[in-house]
């Protein structure tokens, strides 16, 4: 999709909530229909990960954050 300064993009992996979701002006639409059909939701692995992104142009005004929540404590 073509971001706009100030766009957010929310990636949600939850079991049983995937979404992808943009935030444009305060209002929400979502992007799950934008997603290629042959792609999967990334899920983090035990350890250190690594995530890279890039632009066609304006990366240097892009920004990238990732968190995580674990959902569950232990068995």
């Amino acid at each position: 999709t073509t971001m706009q300064a100030g766009d957010t993009i929310t990636v949600d992996t939850r079991y049983g909530s995937k979404t992808i979701t943009l935030t444009r002006d305060g209002v929400e639409s979502s992007l799950y229909q934008a997603m290629d059909v042959n792609s999967t939701f990334l899920q983090q692995g035990i350890g250190d990960n690594v995530f890279r992104y890039n632009a066609t142009s304006g990366l240097d005004n892009l920004e990238a954050m990732a968190l995580y929540s674990q959902n569950y404590l232990g068995v």
